[in-house]
């Protein structure tokens, strides 16, 4: 016959084989697999756009459609034909919740066209909720989040690490679009990039993100609950041992 000792520890070491063990189990499951640990991504082209000043003078009236790629190209001041071209990406951030956050950033593209010894091309973002380019959007106020010299990186394709802050701050606020404005920095700038309309040929630009691995708060709270029935558990055996 068993002692009452030995059938309380009897009763223990099924508790723990039968419902311990699962509750671990899952918990652990939850925390792995949970939304809070989705850890990176690619945001593909949604619109693009080429916008153009067609006499040099600051007011960009003219929209085009990026068929022969993303134009990026100033010659405001030039004697015969003063002009300047603004490229304009919409990005959707319905795939991030406002609880996302944001640890690296980057802008991949296809260089396709490069003419004259000047490069520099400003990355300048804003918000939008809009899913159309408009003419507007060639000067609405932006936030720079970074630069690349086209020159420099030749053709080909490239990635461009991009400050987060500005995107994180939209995408908790839960904003719909981001906007990316590619334009030059220096004058007789000339440099092209794939788009939408030659992505037979060249790629359209996406954006890579990596997010920081965030437990779903439920998870953390199923994991505290094993836990402490860890502990319970433990507890019994200890006293039954004395």
């Amino acid at each position: 016959m068993r002692t009452s000792s030995e059938t309380r520890e009897g009763l223990t070491a099924t508790f723990r084989s039968r419902w311990l063990a699962p509750a671990v189990l899952l918990a652990a499951s939850l925390v792995l697999s949970g939304p809070g640990r989705i850890s990176a991504g690619t945001i593909h082209t949604y619109a693009d756009a080429v916008i153009e000043d067609p006499n040099g003078n600051g007011n960009f009236t003219q929209f085009n459609s990026a068929t022969n790629g993303l134009d990026i190209r100033d010659f405001a001041t030039d004697p015969l034909k003063p002009f300047e071209t603004r490229s304009v990406i919409l990005f959707s951030l319905a795939g991030l919740t406002p609880s996302s956050s944001l640890s690296t950033l980057t802008f991949n593209f296809d260089e396709v066209g490069l003419a004259n010894n000047v490069g520099t091309v400003a990355i300048n973002a804003f918000s939008s909720t809009s899913s159309t380019i408009t003419t507007s959007d060639a000067t609405v106020s932006t936030t720079n989040l970074g630069s690349y010299d086209a020159i420099a990186l030749g053709l080909g394709s490239h990635t461009v690490s991009l400050s987060t802050s500005y995107v994180q701050s939209l995408i908790s606020s839960g904003a719909t679009y981001l906007g990316i404005r590619l334009q030059g920095t220096q004058e007789n700038i000339n440099t092209q990039l794939g788009s939408l309309e030659t992505n037979s040929f060249f790629a359209a630009p996406t954006l890579t993100y990596s997010l920081q691995s965030v437990p779903e708060p439920s998870s953390l709270v199923l994991s505290a609950t094993a836990a402490t029935m860890g502990g319970i558990v433990v507890l019994r055996r200890r006293r039954s041992a004395a």
